[in-house]
């Protein structure tokens, strides 16, 4: 099914499908489906290592955990955010160091 077709049968539904990059972006997907607002440092940086299968590379920072990203031609780390010890959102980096969408 191509991405327009896909696209409109989402929309018949209720629903917006994402598009064709967002669904081949494994690291945004199991980042989105295992990182909930809200939880505690401890659980997201377990969810991101046992899930997600990446390695924490050391980090001095209290409000952000970084996780290397070894086996992506597009990402080269993933930036976990918190405030007050909980989760807040994440970014991903491209292998060039910059935020990616």
């Amino acid at each position: 099914m191509d991405d327009e077709a896909r696209q409109a049968v989402h929309r018949s539904v209720g629903g917006q499908a994402p598009s064709v990059r967002e669904v081949h972006d494994v690291y945004k997907r199991e980042a989105d489906a295992w990182l909930e607002p809200g939880i505690s440092r401890r659980e997201a940086t377990q969810r991101v290592i046992r899930q997600m299968s990446l390695k924490q590379a050391e980090s001095h920072s209290e409000s952000v955990a970084v996780f290397t990203i070894e086996h992506s031609t597009l990402h080269s780390q993933l930036h976990v955010h918190f405030e007050d010890g909980a989760y807040v959102r994440y970014e991903l980096h491209a292998t060039n160091g910059e935020p990616t969408d």
